[in-house]
């Protein structure tokens, strides 16, 4: 078990992090003035006292609660202050921006995708500062029409990013806001105006270059845009260019961190230039050389995959450990962890609810802790055998401490992560390793067709052997969301029975089997409440709109209109794992369907497409869901039909979709409009 009393800097975290956690739920904005009354006692208290208290081991209790309460307070004070309210104009009347190309445009599925930088707006016929990021969409035309660093213009409908609009959807909105994005625009080519180019040369602009000079090199030499963007991903992190299905894939085995340039692709490399760089071992001097080489090799890496949150972190971990490795200082890898998160903590506290954050740290965490038990379950003669069973050990000690995180974020569990790693990373290393020799004799034409054949190939049996595994039989486990209580509950499991098998005490079996009752009556709870669940549900799809019931751990599509993959996943799959829906039917004898009827249980809802059907008779209906209505005669709709509530579909112009609402409003109308959000009817 980790000895708290030596790692001081570990609790200290702790209280660090406890204090961004607060303000991130109880967000109460206080004084600098109230900060500093807080802190000035304490601090004093800090110096003062062990002068006085002689360092009296119970006395010695209030110093630490001080200590602790001062980094408590620190962590509360630092979220606040990096989590200003910003000033945000209302640019959507605006007659134009002027902003800065700060990514180069991607090819996406539907469109192409860049950032910018906006420095004025034109409103009123006056030019006002903005200073703000915004994400751009271009159409997929055969070229985006501007590139990095364009100084543009640009006439189009610039919004904010929206909530989401349908339960359980990824909050977007929020996920941008914690980069500092606060605008989307989606600009044809008549909207956009080159006027000029930034000449400034800048760490970003060098870092750009790098990406895409990567990108060059990987595409020409590999013939394959797929592979060619794998590789990019493994070098430099660029993932812009993967398509859904190789990250899923990746994903689905439990070889996504092989994609995102972290810890692993960092030591590697540290690795080689540490062992190539062994003949500066010879004295202080030559070891302060060798520091500096791998110090700037470290941030320069840093810099040419772009300052990535993952990057950053594997940089400061192993800036950290060089003067442990390289001159013998006194530390621990406990507090070097502790201290690489507190420097980020303090420079973004945003990072902590970022998932690769969490995920990088508890699996260091979990490897420093566990692999030394693990490596000694396996030691023999054989160097591959030991080899094999090493990095084995590793990928269970990363894949224990992770398993709640990746549970809880994306509800599925890769059972097939040992073999994906027994394969994934070896070949990732010979990947990273061809590739860095790629790039280096790129210019050298017969060097790097040959290089580039050898990494063709390297790559083409990577994504084989991820796709043979992922279509391996339980590969991977899906529909396993658990929530935030159940999170800690398996913590709390985890760690109890690592302590008993460890040093074989009751107390620890005992508290486990509590927190394995625990967690097993929350299954059970959460099984009774899906299988209760019925309720229809009416998606937004920004342009469309989906409706299905849902029953249990079943899904029925009610209009039965095709939904395709790409919106499944942005719109209605996150719901479907929180309610835990398995399977998903085009019919159910709960639903009767006779167009443009529909009765679900005891509740009739009647399409009106187009326009209102005329009938001799007033039909009474519970709902009426209004579908790329024409024109809209309140009166007649009244005649027509007796009914408790209008839904208007979001297959209309939002210009459209205003004046319907308009007018059923004016008549006193009940109504719901998807432009709103989703609609919802629980039975």
């Amino acid at each position: 078990m980790i000895s708290y009393s030596k790692y001081p800097f570990l609790r200290l975290l702790i209280a660090f992090v406890v204090g961004i956690v607060v303000f991130e739920f109880i967000p109460f904005r206080f004084s600098l003035w109230i900060f500093v009354l807080l802190l000035m006692p304490l601090v004093l208290f800090s110096i003062f006292t062990p002068k006085k208290i002689q360092l009296h081991h119970k006395k010695t209790v209030w110093l630490g609660l001080a200590l602790q309460l001062i980094f408590f307070v620190l962590g509360f004070g630092n979220a606040q202050l990096k989590n200003k309210t910003p000033v945000i104009l209302d640019l959507e009347n605006s007659n134009g921006v002027i902003c800065r190309i700060t990514q180069t445009p991607v090819k996406k599925t539907r469109s192409y995708k860049s950032e910018a930088f906006i420095e004025k707006a034109l409103i009123n016929n006056n030019w006002v500062n903005v200073q703000k990021k915004m994400i751009i969409y271009f159409p997929l035309d055969s070229v985006a029409p501007c590139d990095y660093d364009d100084i543009v213009f640009i006439q189009s409908n610039i919004s904010r990013p929206r909530l989401p609009a349908n339960p359980h959807q990824f909050n977007y909105k929020k996920y941008l806001e914690k980069k500092e994005i606060y605008y989307q625009a989606y600009v044809k080519k008549k909207d956009i105006r080159v006027v000029g180019k930034d000449h400034h040369f800048t760490l970003d602009d060098f870092a750009e270059s790098s990406v895409q000079y990567t990108r060059y090199v990987f595409h020409t030499l590999v013939p394959d845009s797929g592979l060619g963007s794998i590789a990019t991903a493994l070098l430099v992190g660029f993932q812009e260019e993967l398509d859904p299905e190789t990250k899923t894939s990746f994903s689905r085995v439990g070889a996504m961190h092989i994609l995102a340039v972290s810890g692993l692709h960092v030591g590697i490399i540290f690795i080689l230039l540490s062992k190539l760089l062994f003949p500066l071992d010879r004295n202080k001097y030559t070891k302060i050389l060798k520091a500096v080489i791998l110090l700037v090799f470290l941030w320069g890496y840093a810099i040419i995959a772009g300052f990535s949150p993952s990057i950053v972190r594997a940089s400061l971990m192993f800036t950290l450990l060089i003067p442990i490795i390289s001159f013998s200082v006194p530390g621990n890898a406990y507090n070097n962890i502790a201290s690489s998160a507190f420097i980020l903590l303090l420079w973004q506290p945003n990072y902590l609810f970022d998932v690769g954050f969490q995920l990088s740290y508890v699996a260091v965490f979990g490897i420093i802790y566990l692999y030394p038990y693990l490596k000694e379950w396996v030691e023999t003669k054989y160097w591959l055998v030991n080899q094999m069973w090493q990095l084995t050990a590793v990928s269970i000690a990363a894949t224990i401490f992770t398993a709640p995180i990746v549970l809880y974020n994306f509800g599925q569990f890769p059972l097939s992560f040992l073999i994906s790693n027994l394969i994934a990373v070896p070949l990732s290393t010979l990947i990273i390793y061809v590739g860095l020799f790629a790039l280096i004799v790129f210019k050298i034409p017969i060097v790097a067709a040959l290089t580039g054949k050898l990494l063709y190939a390297l790559l083409l049996f990577l994504k084989l052997s991820i796709e043979w595994i992922e279509d391996l039989p339980f590969a991977y486990l899906d529909h396993l969301l658990i929530n935030r209580w159940q999170v800690f509950i398996l913590y709390g499991l985890i760690l109890t029975f690592i302590f008993y098998f460890q040093y074989r005490k009751v107390k620890y079996f005992r508290t486990g089997l509590v927190m394995m009752c625990l967690f097993c009556i929350t299954l059970i709870y959460r099984r009774f409440e899906v299988n209760r669940h019925q309720e229809l549900y009416i998606y937004n799809l920004n342009k469309s709109s989906y409706v299905e019931y849902m029953d249990g751990h079943n899904a029925t599509n009610v209009l039965d209109k095709e939904l395709a993959d790409l919106d499944f996943g942005l719109f209605v799959r996150t719901n479907h794992q929180h309610e835990g829906v398995f399977y998903r039917h085009k019919k159910s004898n709960k639903v009767a369907s006779f167009l443009p009827g529909i009765q679900i249980r005891d509740t009739k809802f009647f399409v009106i497409e187009r326009a209102i059907p005329v009938s001799d008779r007033r039909l009474k209906i519970d709902y009426l869901l209004l579908s790329n209505i024409k024109y809209l005669d309140v009166e007649q709709l009244q005649e027509q039909f007796e009914f408790k509530k209008v839904v208007i579909l979001n297959n209309h112009s939002s210009k459209k979709m205003n004046k319907l609402a308009e007018l059923l409003r004016d008549a006193n109308v009940p109504f719901h409009s998807m432009a709103d959000g989703y609609f919802g009817l629980k039975y």
